[in-house]
């Protein structure tokens, strides 16, 4: 019989290079599209506010979230959620004073308003049915 502790310094290096791969994809997937500029300036532990709309597909920067968002509004501004598959990322809530509507959009077949935040300057894509639910809320639209 032989002995499998051979296999320690065969698969230590392996494994390794596994976890820095993986933590440097997840590094750049978080980062990509605009919404790690967001999670800077607007993250919250908040839970989401009641009524909030799960599995919903929007647009957050240039990334797109198929029926992977949870989406709602409170007097504070605009709940984002994102939850895509193996990360874990945090909430974003967006003051109804930095963002402006921009118009009228189509993401993955289902009709969107075009919304842009500033600061800092990233665009977001959410559903029609959900931003004309945000027209009671005050600074709506602000420039």
């Amino acid at each position: 019989m032989t002995n499998p502790l051979w296999l320690i310094p065969v698969l230590a290096p392996v494994l390794l290079v596994l976890g820095v791969g993986v933590s440097i994809i997840v590094r750049n997937m978080r980062s990509r599209g605009g919404f790690a500029m967001l999670l800077r300036r607007y993250s919250t532990k908040m839970p989401a506010p009641e009524g909030a709309l799960v599995n919903q597909t929007a647009q957050i920067g240039t990334s797109s979230w198929k029926q992977r968002v949870t989406i709602g509004i409170s007097q504070r501004g605009l709940y984002l959620h994102p939850k895509p598959p193996l990360l874990r990322y945090s909430a974003i809530e967006i003051p109804w004073s930095h963002m402006r509507f921009e118009g009228a959009g189509t993401l993955e077949g289902i009709e969107t308003a075009r919304v842009s935040v500033v600061p800092p300057a990233v665009t977001l894509a959410v559903p029609k049915e959900v931003w004309d639910k945000t027209e009671a809320y005050p600074k709506h639209g602000a420039s």
